[in-house]
């Protein structure tokens, strides 16, 4: 004799399955998922391949004993454009310690390669004090490397965070700040401040893919 299932048990059943195939469901998403988040990653190139400068003013900072220890600047392209944004830490009053926000004379401006290369010889951005009026001395030379990536955001972060990042005369002065900006941007294999703590033998100790130039009196 065959019995026919009450109405009640067979929606429970059938509940029941519904229930069994959207957890099945659930964890193959959720597997799938962690497998994602598991998997390497490639890097985010941003904008594309890239170009970074540095320039040098290598009668910057005097200290005692040392002799001048040189002064530095930044740039960086955007990439997929033929414009720059580049700038300095230029500490006119020359304190060792300034506290953040104080005022560091950090600057940063935009334009093309041309424009770039004549700001640093014209120095038309120093941020002139009653102390120091002018600059004292010029930037004479620079180096660029062409880079695989171009993070153009994170570098524009980092250079605008350096106009209230205050200043050290050791750990925070403006090769630290151009070393911001850089790795920021995605330059590869930077030297270490560490080992070259000042502008002139940082700049010397860049090596391959850098390409020197020399800058006009003004």
């Amino acid at each position: 004799m065959t019995y026919a299932r009450p109405a009640a048990i067979v929606g429970h059943m059938n509940t029941s399955r519904s229930v069994a195939r959207a957890t099945t469901v659930c964890l193959a998403a959720l597997g799938a998922s962690a497998a994602l988040m598991s998997a390497p990653q490639s890097p985010a190139y941003a904008l594309g391949p890239g170009q970074a400068c540095v320039f040098l003013e290598p009668e910057g900072a005097p200290v005692p004993v040392l002799g001048n220890v040189g002064h530095i600047g930044w740039g960086f392209l955007v990439a997929g454009s033929d414009q720059w944004i580049y700038g300095s830490t230029e500490n006119p009053n020359g304190d060792y310690q300034i506290y953040a926000p104080g005022f560091n004379g950090a600057w940063s401006a935009q334009g093309n390669y041309a424009s770039m290369l004549n700001d640093f010889v014209t120095q038309r951005h120093f941020p002139a004090t009653a102390k120091q009026p002018g600059p004292a001395h010029p930037y004479t030379s620079y180096k660029c490397v062409k880079t695989d990536g171009s993070s153009v955001g994170a570098a524009k972060t980092a250079a605008s965070g350096n106009l209230t990042a205050g200043y050290t005369g050791i750990g925070n002065n403006c090769l630290d700040a151009t070393i911001r900006v850089l790795n920021a941007y995605g330059v590869p294999g930077l030297p270490s401040a560490s080992f070259y703590p000042y502008p002139n033998n940082w700049f010397n100790a860049l090596g391959t893919g850098w390409t020197a130039g020399r800058l006009p009196a003004a």
